[in-house]
């Protein structure tokens, strides 16, 4: 979704008290495999504005429990050189203290060289989650930046947290590095609302940022529509699927997917939601076979196909 959204605290430079934003939230899944389907979505979707050498940079927070253990390490890091922080540090101290990771200010940047990192503390769930979180990176080709300083401003984060650059002026060939939009895991945030815990993970993006690098009017963002839907069984087609997603980037055939359901029906209920025109079925032996089953969401009928036909046989069968 995107909307106008507003600031309470004072503008930064380059940012407006109104702004627009666009958002994507994905609930009800704590699955690693969420997290890197949503950053490449992020990525993917900044490529389609046209926005040239775009950068995700990456890292975890842990959970609440790895993280206090991980606040205390850091603030008795920084105790002995608070006098020498910038006064947005100081403040930050005992408010926030992570903060301090993220300080831009030159005379803050020397002491982060040997300040104690997140990653070596994080409890072994979250630790095991980072690892199925690089792990899918590389099986599925999303290049990134492991960033330890990178920790988001929101307490409602947990685990992974990430961000998209580009390089200001890039069509020039240089410039400072400049953010675009960012997001993580926040798993907590329907408890700090008093609801229960609802695993989720999401990303927002500067609609005035992007339009302005792009000199684009940020109303001609329109949502895309799915002519096919894929639907996978078990952990080896999870993984195919999300390969061959890539393939249909720059292919006319318009495709939805949801890696983080399981059940058969919840994924034939979305392709339904999305009115798609037909199902990409693929489970454990269809990955073991080199095959795919479409079905047509219309009348039912099922055929398979090797896996090798799939472009070309959707190419012919979308209307």
């Amino acid at each position: 979704m995107w909307g106008p959204a507003f600031r309470y605290e004072n503008p930064q430079a380059g940012r407006y008290r109104q702004f627009w934003q666009i958002d994507f939230e994905y609930f009800t899944s704590a699955d690693p495999i969420v997290d890197v389907e949503v950053m490449q979505m992020g990525v993917d979707l900044l490529k389609s504005f046209g926005i040239k050498n775009v950068c995700l940079e990456l890292n975890s927070i842990g959970c609440w429990g790895c993280r206090d253990t991980y606040r205390k390490q850091l603030k008795n890091y920084y105790r002995s050189k608070k006098r020498k922080l910038c006064l947005d540090c100081k403040s930050r101290f005992d408010k926030n203290i992570l903060r301090l990771l993220d300080c831009k200010n030159e005379q803050c940047q020397p002491f982060k060289t040997d300040a104690p990192q997140m990653l070596d503390y994080l409890c072994k769930e979250c630790n095991a989650h980072f690892k199925k979180v690089l792990g899918y990176c590389e099986e599925l080709g999303l290049g990134y930046v492991l960033n330890p300083f990178l920790v988001r401003g929101l307490d409602y984060y947990n685990r992974t947290v990430f961000e998209f650059f580009t390089q200001n002026s890039e069509n020039e060939g240089g410039g400072a590095k400049l953010a675009l939009g960012g997001g993580g895991r926040f798993d907590y945030s329907t408890q700090l609302l008093a609801g229960p815990e609802t695993p989720a993970c999401g990303f927002a993006l500067g609609v005035e940022r992007i339009a302005t690098l792009l000199g684009k009017d940020p109303k001609s963002i329109s949502e895309p529509t799915v002519d096919a839907y894929f639907v996978q069984i078990g952990e080896p087609a999870r993984v195919r699927v999300l390969g061959l997603i890539e393939k249909f980037k720059r292919c006319r055939v318009r495709i939805g997917f949801d890696v983080g359901r399981e059940s058969l029906r919840a994924q034939f209920k979305s392709a339904d939601r999305f009115h798609a025109q037909f199902a990409v079925i693929i489970g454990e032996k269809e990955v073991f076979d080199n095959t795919f089953i479409l079905r047509d969401m219309v009348s039912g009928i099922q055929e398979t196909f090797p896996i090798d036909t799939l472009m070309d046989v959707l190419r012919d069968r979308v209307k």
